[in-house]
C-alpha cells in the first residue's frame, strides 16, 4: 500500500490550551464536530470519533502544545491493521495558536478525503467557533 504524508497549517484565534482541550475532551470535541466521541486525555487510552468512523489511541500528550495518535479511518481501501500517525504541534503566537499538522502514513487512495476532512470537520468549524467568542 502507498502511503503520503499531509501537512497543514492553520491560525487559530485561541490559546493553545483551549484547542488542547477541544481535541482531547469528549464532551468539547463532541460540541465542535456535532458528532460523537469517545477520548481521555491519557497516553495510551483509546479514542472514537464521528461514530466509530475514526477510531486510535493517543500515543504522546503535553498539555496546550503536542498530541501525537495514531489514527486510521473506517475506509474501504483503508487495512485494518494500518494506523497512520497523527501529529498536532500547537505554536502560541499571543491570542492565536497556529497548529501545524501532520498525518503521516496515509493511505494515498484517501488523501484527497482526508485532508479535506480536517478542514470540513475541524479547522473550520473551530474558526467560526473561536470567531464567534471573539466578537
Amino acid at each position: 500500500m502507498e502511503t503520503v504524508t499531509i501537512h497543514q497549517s492553520i491560525l487559530v484565534p485561541a490559546k493553545a490550551n483551549q484547542i488542547y482541550e477541544i481535541m482531547m475532551h469528549a464532551e468539547k470535541h463532541a460540541d465542535l464536530t456535532s458528532d460523537d466521541a469517545i477520548i481521555e486525555d491519557t497516553v495510551g487510552s483509546a479514542f472514537s470519533f464521528f461514530s466509530g468512523y475514526i477510531t486510535g489511541t493517543n500515543v504522546e500528550l503535553s498539555y496546550g502544545k503536542r498530541i501525537v495518535q495514531l489514527w486510521q479511518a473506517k475506509e474501504d481501501v483503508w487495512p485494518t491493521t494500518h494506523f497512520s500517525i497523527v501529529i498536532f504541534d500547537l505554536i502560541d503566537k499571543g491570542n492565536s495558536t497556529l497548529i501545524e499538522f501532520t498525518q503521516e502514513q496515509l493511505p494515498k487512495q484517501v488523501e484527497k478525503t482526508i485532508y479535506d476532512g480536517w478542514y470540513d470537520y475541524y479547522w473550520n468549524p473551530m474558526l467560526e467557533l473561536f470567531a464567534d467568542m471573539n466578537l
